[in-house]
């Protein structure tokens, strides 16, 4: 009896040879899988360079060794593997254009590379004799991994034949992403025949996102073989968002090998988000090649948002690479600039290489600028490794630029892991630094562990930051729970700082529940005076 599979393939193929018919609309149904167990695959969507079918496996040989005895002659030709015999019928049957005959044989391969690279050569061969057959057949499959690809591969043969069919069905299919994959493989098989052609359709699409996309699509495959041809096409589209995309997408393959085309194609497009983006890529992609020409190219720019852009992203990678140059060169810019500038490349750097920020950073002028480049560094460093951070911070040398960093470091470690930034900030000395290390860690735990912190705090020696990182917590929990922060307050052992947090928490609690409020600051150790001041005078008579 003929199996399911075969069966099946047989009746597709009967069906896809009827004239007119069209595809059913609800084919997406089944949910999204990955390839079925049994090898990794890695399909090749279109026509594979070499094709696998006609690929042969050795077995072992049938030869008996010579000098024993009994041995019968045999062939010495090495027989072919099951697998190998049936990818030769298979690209037979291909050949023959026995469709049905060549699928009934490969649903019995098993699992693996070598099944998936065949169906994408057998979908090839089908869809180049009949595309609209090859499509339905694709998307019968169980395997939604599979069809998927297997429709790539046929809709990139289909739309060589006839584009206008094709884009129609391309537009039925519901799921977004599989229609871009579809249509990406579809305009790159036709750049690759005929990018005229391919060019001259795209452009008559209505205009919409799909028009968009197809001519993005098309500018980007064009461009790697053919930059000029396609340059001039994006140039010749009618100005709007189309012609700005492939304008966009040549330029930017343009700009590593071009990077004065690629400025004057960016200079043809109108001012806007796209402008500055492509002159900001060229900027970045020239200075690798030429410092110089890219800045006289800079240069050149009128005054204005363009040559802004252009400035600060050659000087983002110039600094990167020459750093001293950089500064030089930028000596004659506002000091703004070129520190904001350098914190800009200090925060990318160090979340990426914190070491070889450092390297760079200690190859600038030791100036207030490099100080806060070593904080921004020691801060996103923070971000992935706070104890590598730290031992940064105790390298450099004691003072406002340590102590900076330290506070930067703390800043980022207390958002996640508060124990751990207080047990650091424990080894610090009693000071200024240390206090406001504690300061800074009571206010972000109490924020959102507010019990974690107040048992920090109840561990803590009597001291300066003891009192400080009281005030902070108490400030943190004034405004959900007052009474808890207004008790807190009254620990702190400095009067001063005691009568300043609590006048700020009365101030606050004032706003939220007066009638509350009042009550704790008549009966609170503030001065007599203070209380005065923020209970006002008393309401007059009632009228």
């Amino acid at each position: 009896m003929q199996s399911k599979p075969a069966l099946f393939m047989t009746v597709v193929f009967a069906a896809g040879g009827l004239a007119g018919v069209w595809i059913d609309r609800a084919w997406l149904a089944a949910g999204s899988g990955q390839p079925a167990a049994g090898g990794q695959v890695g399909v090749v969507v279109g026509a594979p360079e070499t094709n696998p079918l006609a690929a042969t496996a050795t077995g072992e040989s049938a030869v008996v060794p010579a000098g024993r005895a009994g041995a019968k002659k045999t062939d010495a030709t090495p027989r072919l593997s099951p697998q190998a015999v049936a990818l030769k019928e298979i690209s037979a049957a291909l050949d023959r254009q026995d469709f049905a005959n060549a699928f009934s044989l490969l649903e019995k391969l098993p699992a693996g590379q070598a099944k998936y690279n065949a169906y994408q050569t057998a979908f090839t061969k089908w869809a180049a004799v009949d595309p609209v057959g090859a499509v339905r057949g694709a998307l019968q499959m169980q395997d939604s991994y599979l069809r998927d690809q297997s429709l790539q591969t046929a809709a990139a043969e289909w739309v060589k034949s006839d584009p206008g069919a094709a884009f129609a069905w391309l537009q039925q299919i519901p799921d977004s992403a599989l229609q871009r994959n579809v249509m990406q493989s579809m305009i790159s098989s036709w750049v690759k025949a005929d990018p005229q052609a391919a060019a001259a359709f795209v452009q008559e699409l209505p205009s919409g996102r799909m028009k968009n996309d197809a001519v993005g699509l098309l500018a980007s495959y064009w461009a790697r073989t053919d930059l000029d041809n396609a340059a001039a096409w994006a140039k010749s589209l009618p100005a709007g968002s189309s012609q700005r995309e492939a304008i966009r997408r040549v330029a930017y393959q343009m700009a590593g090998s071009s990077p004065q085309s690629a400025a004057e194609l960016a200079a043809s497009l109108p001012p806007g988000s796209i402008r500055t983006e492509l002159l900001s890529n060229v900027a970045a992609r020239w200075v690798e090649k030429d410092v110089h020409s890219a800045i006289q190219w800079m240069q050149g720019l009128p005054d204005g948002k363009d040559r802004q852009t252009a400035l600060s992203q050659l000087s983002f990678r110039w600094m990167q690479t020459d750093p001293q140059a950089a500064m030089n060169y930028l000596q004659q810019y506002p000091e703004s600039f070129r520190s904001d500038l350098l914190n800009r490349v200090a925060t990318q750097w160090g979340s990426s290489d914190p070491q070889a920020a450092v390297a760079w950073a200690n190859s600038l002028q030791q100036d207030a600028s490099r100080d806060r480049v070593l904080t921004s560094i020691a801060s996103t460093w923070a971000l992935n490794s706070p104890q590598e951070a730290a031992q940064f911070v105790s390298s450099l040398p004691s003072g406002n630029v340590q102590n900076n960093a330290a506070m930067a470091v703390l800043s980022q470690w207390a958002n996640y892991d508060p124990e751990g930034a207080a047990a650091w900030a424990a080894g610090f000395p009693e000071g200024k630094l240390r206090d406001n290390a504690f300061q800074q860690i009571g206010r972000q735990w109490g924020a959102y562990a507010p019990a974690e912190a107040g048992a920090w705090i109840q561990t803590l020696p009597p001291g300066s930051s003891r009192d400080q990182a009281i005030g902070s917590f108490a400030g943190s929990l004034v405004s959900t729970y007052p009474e808890t922060a207004a008790q807190w307050v009254e620990n702190i052992s400095d009067p001063t700082l005691r009568n300043l947090r609590m006048e700020s928490i009365a101030r606050t609690w004032l706003k939220n529940d007066p009638e509350a409020a009042r009550h704790w600051i008549a009966q609170s150790s503030l001065p007599e005076k203070k209380k005065a001041q923020l209970l006002g005078p008393p309401p007059g008579p009632a009228k």
